[in-house]
């Protein structure tokens, strides 16, 4: 799935929890690594800043210019955005994106992120994966009921997981 996108997003407690390569596990083609963190402040030993592939940190006017310095003087880009209620303006996050030429994002984000992706109505596809694996104690991984926004575009299974394609209903005007 990461091969299909030319970033993969995440938020600033999924990369402190989970310490994540976000990488394709390949030498080469590997997406950007774009990682929410408002205030800049990252430990230097994340797998983010591994060479593998390119990491862009995503910050507000929270970040202080030396926090900025840090991210830069451990290989990663830094992108200044908006703030909307006191958090990344999502919106005008992905508008820069665009700028840059980065068309596709998949947001393999935690409940946080991945809520205010979907309240934003910031998304084409919700891909959901189910495993047959019980990992931690259980969580939703999203604070508000959404289903019943989505239409379900596809059903497969891939070895033993399943994979459900949503997308947003569309309305009728």
């Amino acid at each position: 799935l990461r091969k299909n996108f030319q970033a993969i997003l995440v938020g600033k407690n999924t990369v402190l929890k989970d310490n994540p390569h976000l990488s394709t596990r390949e030498k080469t083609g590997n997406p950007l690594r774009i990682v929410l963190c408002s205030d800049g402040v990252l430990p230097g030993k994340l797998n983010i800043f591994s060479k593998e592939a390119k990491t862009l940190i995503v910050c507000t006017k929270k970040a202080s210019k030396k926090n900025i310095h840090k991210i830069i003087s451990k290989g990663a880009g830094v992108l200044l955005v908006k703030e909307k209620n006191g958090q990344i303006d999502l919106e005008n996050m992905l508008t820069e994106l665009g700028r840059a030429n980065i068309a596709s994002v998949l947001v393999e984000a935690g409940q946080q992120t991945f809520t205010s992706f979907f309240k934003e109505k910031l998304f084409d596809e919700l891909v959901l994966i189910i495993a047959p694996k019980i990992i931690g104690k259980g969580k939703m991984f999203v604070q508000d009921k959404i289903f019943g926004e989505l239409q379900t575009k596809k059903i497969e299974k891939i070895g033993s997981d399943v994979w459900v394609y949503f997308e947003p209903k569309k309305s009728i005007p």
